[in-house]
C-alpha cells in the first residue's frame, strides 16, 4: 500500500459548505470565541504548519466527502465533516520529531496495547493524548480546542467509539484509556457548558485494554485498519507559522506506532552514598478520574521499593510529572538508580510539566490526600 503526504494542500473547490452547523464551544474552550470568526476564514489558516497525510493519493474513507466539498484538503482533514455513520471517533495526539509539542506532554493519558506498560497497566498513562466522542459532529469543537491549547504533535483518528468502523475504542486493542468529548445539543445546552470534556464520567476510564485477546501484539505495530483512520502531521497552533507550500512528499503515512520499550533502571552502586531518598518521598504516579475530577495519584517511595523488579523499572521509565509532584526517576534515586542523572537534569526539573494542564488544575488540591488511600488495590488489579 503507498501512502504519501498530500502534495497540493490548497486544491480548492468551488464553494464551501455550512459547517459547522451549529455551535458547540464551551466556555474553557481554549482559543478565539467561534462567534468572533470572520466569514470565510479558518482557525488553522495561520500559524500552522499542519501536513493532512493521504492514502494512495487520496483522501481516506471517513474523509472522502469533506475533502470534495471544503475549500483544501486541510480544511477536510481539521474541521470534517467525518463520515462515521454517527458512531463518533477517537484521536491520539503522539510527539512528532522535529515539532515541539509545547502543551501535549502536559496532558499525555493514555497507553497503546502493544507494551508490557499499556496491556498490563490500565493506568499507564505515557504515549500520548487521547480523546474520542460518540457523535461524529463533535469532532470539530474537539480539533478547535485541542489545536489552541497547543497539544502539538502527530494526530491520528479513527472512526468508532463503542461501536462502528472496524475497530472502535471499546475493542480494547489500540489504547487503554481515552478521554471523551459530549455533544453539545442546543444553544441553551452551549450557554451552560464549562467544559464538553468534563463533567460528563463517559470517558474511558479504568477499563484498558484486553490482555486475553491482544497480547501477541506485545512488541509489535498493532495492526489498524488505514481505511477507517486519517493522520495529520504537525498538528497544533504554531506561533508565527504559515502552511507549508507544497512539496515532493517523503516516503511515509498512516501507521500505527511502534512500542517503545521503557528505560530499564541501572541497580544502586556504591557511587550513590550521596543520593538520599526518604520512604515517605512521594511522585506522581498517574491521574485518576474521581467524582468527575482527574486528580493526581501519588506513591511513596516505600511502597514503589516494595513492588516486583519489573514494575519499578518500568514506573522509574516515565519521565512525566505533574503540577509539583516530580517522577519516581526523580524522587525515589536510589530504589530507580538514578542518583548520577540529577545533577545533568536538575536544571529541567522545575515547572517541566506546567504547560497544557488547564484542564486538571480544578479540584485537585481537595482530593489529592483522599485519592490515594485504597487506590493500591485496583493498581495492584491492573497489574496481574
Amino acid at each position: 500500500m503507498k501512502v504519501t503526504l498530500l502534495t497540493t494542500l490548497f486544491a480548492t473547490v468551488a464553494a464551501d459548505v455550512v459547517w459547522p452547523i451549529y455551535n458547540q464551544q464551551c466556555r474553557d474552550d481554549a482559543g478565539p470565541p467561534y462567534d468572533d470568526d470572520e466569514p470565510g476564514t479558518y482557525y488553522h489558516s495561520k500559524n500552522s504548519q499542519a501536513i493532512p497525510v493521504m492514502l494512495n493519493g487520496e483522501c481516506p474513507g471517513p474523509l472522502k466527502a469533506a475533502c470534495a466539498s471544503r475549500p483544501n484538503k486541510r480544511t477536510a482533514f481539521l474541521e470534517g465533516p467525518i463520515s462515521c455513520g454517527d458512531k463518533g471517533w477517537y484521536c491520539r495526539i503522539m510527539e512528532e520529531p522535529n515539532w515541539p509539542p509545547i502543551g501535549l506532554t502536559g496532558d499525555v493519558n493514555f497507553g497503546h496495547c502493544n507494551t508490557t506498560d499499556g496491556l498490563e497497566d490500565h493506568g499507564y498513562d505515557q504515549d500520548g493524548h487521547c480523546h474520542g466522542s460518540d457523535f461524529d459532529d463533535t469532532y470539530y469543537w474537539w480539533v478547535r480546542d485541542h489545536w489552541h491549547r497547543q497539544y502539538n504533535g502527530r494526530l491520528r483518528c479513527c472512526c468508532g467509539w463503542k461501536e462502528g468502523g472496524s475497530q472502535p475504542l471499546y475493542s480494547r486493542r489500540i489504547a487503554n484509556r481515552c478521554d471523551f468529548r459530549r455533544k453539545v445539543v442546543d444553544e441553551n445546552d452551549r450557554e451552560n457548558c464549562r467544559d464538553a470534556n468534563e463533567d460528563h464520567n463517559q470517558g474511558f476510564d479504568d477499563i484498558g485494554c484486553d490482555i486475553s485477546k491482544y497480547s501477541d501484539q506485545l512488541n509489535k505495530p498493532i495492526p489498524e485498519d488505514d481505511s477507517v483512520c486519517w493522520e495529520v502531521q504537525k498538528f497544533g497552533f504554531s506561533e508565527g507559522s504559515d502552511p507549508p507550500p507544497p512539496t515532493d512528499p517523503p516516503v511515509g503515512g498512516p501507521t500505527s506506532p511502534a512500542p517503545v520499550a521503557s528505560p530499564v533502571a541501572e541497580p544502586p552502586s556504591d557511587d550513590d552514598s550521596d543520593c538520599i531518598e526518604e520512604e515517605s518521598d512521594e511522585f506522581f504516579f498517574r491521574r485518576k478520574l474521581v467524582n468527575e475530577q482527574r486528580v493526581v495519584i501519588r506513591k511513596t517511595c516505600e511502597w514503589l521499593s516494595g513492588e516486583p523488579e519489573g514494575r519499578i523499572e518500568r514506573i522509574c521509565g516515565r519521565i512525566q510529572g505533574a503540577d509539583q509532584w516530580r517522577p519516581a526517576q526523580k524522587v525515589c534515586q536510589v530504589t530507580c538508580g538514578t542518583c548520577e542523572d540529577d545533577e545533568e537534569d536538575g536544571e529541567d526539573d522545575e515547572g517541566e510539566d506546567d504547560e497544557g494542564e488547564e484542564e486538571d488544575d480544578e479540584g485537585e488540591d481537595g482530593d489529592e490526600e483522599d485519592s490515594e488511600d485504597g487506590d493500591d488495590e485496583e493498581d495492584e488489579e491492573g497489574e496481574e
